[in-house]
């Protein structure tokens, strides 16, 4: 049995939802590492001290690092949802050929006899 519209529409809304969720979830651990630099160069600076430039190197690796996966994420949710959660087809059961504006309830490839509901029927374009 096929899946109606309003539920293929509601899965890929959740899909989408947990795929911006993923997204924010990346930048939010991104924010970390940086906050952490944020607080040594202040800290180090009401002291009297210079900052430790390696640290700050290796902080904003780890922020490229994990904001990369998060941009990705949340400019490709659209195209991620309609690959995870794809419109059906109607199909035979047995063969797999399309059955989509067939005459009769038959397959023209294994002769099985369809459900009307598995059936589509559809008018004549070229007419």
């Amino acid at each position: 049995m096929m899946p109606d519209m309003a539920s293929i529409i509601r899965k890929r809304y959740r899909v989408r939802r947990r795929l911006l969720y993923w997204s924010i979830g990346f930048f939010l651990v991104a924010t970390m590492p940086m906050a952490n630099l944020l607080f040594e160069v202040v800290f180090r600076l009401i002291g009297g001290e210079w900052p430790d430039w390696y640290g700050v190197e290796t902080t904003f690796r780890w922020v490229t690092v994990l904001c990369t996966p998060g941009v990705l994420l949340l400019l490709s949710r659209s195209l991620l949802t309609r690959w995870l959660v794809p419109l059906p087809v109607p199909r035979c059961p047995r063969c797999g050929y399309e059955v989509v504006r067939l005459e009769s309830n038959q397959c023209p490839e294994c002769g099985l006899r369809l459900p009307e509901a598995l059936v589509e029927r559809g008018e004549d374009d070229c007419q």
